[in-house]
């Protein structure tokens, strides 16, 4: 974690100039159930953080004050100002890659939900519980419908796997005998 804070300060010391205009507050966006209020990471499977105090972290590094959002949720804020969501008072977008997720806007408002995980769809069960899912549970539909599971998928039905020696980028062909 300390390296991404590290990368965060950086990059906010290279995008101002010494004598450039002052950054009065700063956001970061992250996968996984996060506090905007406190700003604690409480658990982003992804990273593997657990109880981590991001924004008090980046704001001891950067000097900025710092408000940390989910990253489905900040997505559907953006599309509700600026997307396919502006002038419209209701809506939900679902994301699908490493994870899947699902922003919510209401009657013009995002929701977070009673604990802060409103539109984590990703980890309802939906069977396949041979399927492990990064978040330790089984039979999520992150675990069968993700970017990487679906990719694991086709790989166990065609026989393709990655050769290790040209470091996973290129996919070769079992030989048939």
């Amino acid at each position: 974690m300390g390296s991404v804070v590290s990368a965060i300060a950086r990059l906010v010391k290279r995008l101002v100039p010494a004598q450039g205009p002052e950054i009065h507050s700063l956001g970061v966006t992250l996968s996984g159930d996060v506090d905007r209020c406190t700003g604690a990471v409480h658990h982003s499977p992804f990273l593997n953080w657990h109880g981590v105090e991001l924004a008090h972290l980046v704001e001891r590094a950067t000097g900025v004050r710092t408000v940390i959002e989910n990253d489905v949720r900040a997505l559907t804020a953006a599309e509700q100002w600026f997307g396919a969501g502006a002038g419209i008072s209701s809506f939900v977008l679902v994301t699908i890659g490493a994870g899947i997720g699902c922003g919510i806007s209401l009657d013009g408002r995002v929701v977070s939900g009673a604990h802060g995980v409103s539109g984590e769809i990703g980890h309802l069960p939906v069977g396949a519980v041979d399927r492990i899912c990064t978040c330790g549970n089984a039979g999520c539909v992150e675990a069968v419908a993700s970017t990487q599971a679906i990719v694991e998928q086709a790989r166990q039905v065609t026989g393709w796997r990655h050769r290790a020696d040209h470091g996973g980028r290129r996919p070769v062909r079992p030989r048939r005998a």
